[in-house]
């Protein structure tokens, strides 16, 4: 039971850590703006979709491989 609640715990901290990686930075995104993608600028979804996001990606996959 205790190896099920750590692994529950440790998934939470990294989709917390996922989303809070896109949501921070220099141009500061919302929830609310993530989800309704129709109130973005054409900017702001470069900076999302073509910075944040695979930065993001990259760094869990490399995170991941190394942790192997």
């Amino acid at each position: 039971m205790k190896t099920k609640i750590k692994f529950l715990l440790v998934i939470l901290f990294f989709v917390f850590c996922f989303i809070f990686a896109i949501l921070s930075g220099t141009e500061f995104f919302t929830i609310k703006q993530i989800f309704n993608l129709s109130c973005l600028s054409e900017i702001e979804k470069t900076i999302l979709f073509k910075i944040r996001l695979p930065r993001v990606i990259t760094a869990f996959v490399v995170g991941a491989g190394l942790s192997i």
